[in-house]
């Protein structure tokens, strides 16, 4: 994942996370993050590897390795996520370690400096998503939980933003059984308005360029996220990850709002504070089906009781994120109302 910072930053933001960070270096099997941790720093890997750990009742299991160029640790930036798995590494390994008052502080205080990071966020992140959905059980579903989805986009997002969205974007209705292939590209960013839309996996690995100009039929594909109303569609077609990696069928009756991907990459050159808020949406997004996908596998792989008592701690919302989705919420209304939806 080198490329992707080195692309993504510019050599004055590099200078100042070097300045801001301590480096750390850590032997082979130690444990750079437990589990439930909330309270750590965040790490750029500057050299080695790490291996995302799952608890289990008898071992742990590996999920994922992260490398040189991965950054660890940055739930923190988006609603106050614990730690979902534990991290050691797997041979020493160099990092950079950046307390989180320190990079809250920067995000807040550096519009192009933020606009640029989470963009990098946003990428990192939907590639380790891609990984793991692709190591995971086919059989895997994940629901969105406590209204995430929508928190993780309208928390981030200003008045204005949503008036630009209203002005560019055009209102879709779809009915059941309507599909977006995998691999056909995508020209807007959707925002799913009313209805529920499931993300499925297909059972097979098959050519981007045959998925493209359909000269493959559809096949059976797993469900890996019912989307609700307030998630954003197309992250990856706009972050120029590729062509879209998951086929999005409607399963009700839905509304979609589509922004043309040409007018919104000229918004966000023009406008480094849209940038920083939309980009952070985009990251808070994939991180929160991230840490959807590890809780639920966590949860297949640990004993009853502990389930349980996961379960507990989970639904036990703080009052920060309580009003961070009373106001999310209510910006999504106020979304719907402009746009004339009735839910």
């Amino acid at each position: 994942m080198t490329e992707i910072l080195l692309r993504e930053l510019t050599r004055s933001d590099i200078d100042w996370m070097a300045t801001a960070g301590q480096r750390r270096i850590f032997a082979a099997g130690a444990t750079v993050l437990e589990a439930e941790a909330t309270d750590y720093d965040m790490y750029l890997i500057l050299e080695g590897a790490l291996a995302l750990l799952l608890p289990g009742a008898e071992e742990m299991q590996e999920l994922s390795v992260l490398s040189s160029g991965d950054i660890l640790g940055s739930f923190f930036l988006f609603n106050s996520y614990s730690f979902p798995v534990t991290v050691q590494a797997k041979e020493a390994s160099l990092l950079l370690a950046i307390p989180q008052s320190v990079m809250l502080d920067k995000l807040q205080k550096d519009e192009a400096f933020s606009a640029r990071f989470f963009r990098a966020m946003a990428l990192l992140l939907a590639h380790r998503q891609q990984e793991i959905i692709q190591r995971s059980p086919r059989s895997l579903v994940i629901q969105s939980l406590f209204e995430k989805g929508m928190l993780s986009t309208f928390s981030c997002l200003q008045d204005g933003d949503l008036c630009w969205f209203c002005s560019r974007g055009q209102v879709q209705r779809v009915e059941p059984g309507w599909r977006i292939p995998e691999g056909k590209p995508l020209d807007a960013l959707y925002i799913l308005l009313k209805g529920s839309l499931a993300m499925l996996v297909c059972n097979q690995q098959r050519q981007a360029l045959s998925l493209a100009f359909g000269a493959v039929e559809s096949t059976a594909a797993d469900c890996v996220a019912e989307l609700q109303p307030g998630e954003i569609l197309g992250v990856t077609q706009m972050l120029g990850l590729g062509t879209n990696p998951y086929a999005i069928e409607a399963t009700v009756d839905s509304l979609l709002l589509a922004v043309p991907l040409s007018q919104l990459n000229t918004q966000l050159q023009a406008d480094p504070g849209f940038a920083s808020r939309l980009y952070r949406a985009l990251a808070s997004v994939t991180a929160d089906r991230t840490q959807r996908i590890l809780l639920r596998l966590r949860t297949e792989r640990i004993s009853a009781p502990t389930m349980s008592q996961m379960r507990n701690e989970s639904e036990a919302l703080g009052v920060e994120v309580l009003q961070q989705m009373s106001v999310a919420r209510a910006k999504f209304n106020w979304l719907l109302k402009q746009l004339d939806v009735k839910v």
